[in-house]
């Protein structure tokens, strides 16, 4: 079935399993903000948490599905329910922009 065939329960099952066969059984390597490079490489104006595993692959929330920038990571923790993006005032506007 096509993606844009699939309905709401359809389209959780799809993603959801995708997510589960690529998370399950990974161990977490690595828990840290992105750095410069990878801000200026996906576009971002804002860093947020990059979760490294140990096979390699990696983590990171984007605020919408064209990744037009970072976005929360929302947790059970009650000490940190939410690991915020963080956009970087110390740069000259000009380079913000």
């Amino acid at each position: 079935m096509k993606l844009d065939e699939m309905n709401y329960e359809q389209s959780k099952a799809h993603w959801g399993g995708l997510a589960k066969k690529f998370l399950v059984g990974k161990k977490v390597r690595e828990v840290r903000y992105m750095n410069d490079e990878e801000l200026e490489s996906l576009g971002f104006e804002t860093a947020n948490l990059v979760i490294w595993f140990d096979d390699g692959s990696f983590l990171y929330a984007s605020m919408d599905d064209e990744g037009n920038d970072s976005g929360v990571i929302c947790t059970s923790d009650p000490k940190t329910e939410c690991y915020p993006s963080i956009r970087n005032y110390d740069k000259p506007f000009e380079e913000r922009a």
